[in-house]
């Protein structure tokens, strides 16, 4: 669980954590491939770029 230094729950953080995890296994299933990634998640190649550079994922 995702708790700030007061104890609440921060579910922003959480999300951000679900969502990365997310776009980094259907990257590996999809041997990173943006455009076959991003088709199967729904969304744009170029959305799904913009979050692989948020996240700071590595594709080497």
């Amino acid at each position: 669980m995702v708790t700030s230094s007061e104890g609440k729950f921060e579910l922003g953080t959480y999300m951000a954590n679900v969502e990365k995890e997310i776009i980094q296994k259907t990257l590996k299933k999809n041997n990173n491939n943006v455009s076959k990634t991003s088709r199967e998640l729904s969304i744009s190649r170029q959305n799904l770029q913009y979050k692989i550079k948020k996240y700071n994922l590595d594709l080497g």
